[in-house]
């Protein structure tokens, strides 16, 4: 599970320039990379929810970074 959510955070971090002189949103290099992102956040959400057997309330707020 953990190398799940690792991935997700590789990809999101990727996303952007983080350097001392820039931070800006780069964005995704082509759809399907944003596709496939989608997908893997939605199964990781589901990995989640199916892990913690709704005893947590799990947010869905992250689909505005495919929004571009």
């Amino acid at each position: 599970m953990v190398s799940a959510f690792e991935h997700i955070e590789d990809t999101y971090e990727s996303l952007f320039i983080n350097n001392k002189i820039e931070f800006s949103f780069i964005g995704f290099e082509n759809n399907e990379q944003k596709e496939l992102f989608g997908q893997e956040m939605i199964a990781a959400i589901k990995l989640l929810k199916s892990k913690t057997k709704d005893k947590y309330v799990i947010k869905e707020d992250w689909r505005y970074i495919l929004e571009e």
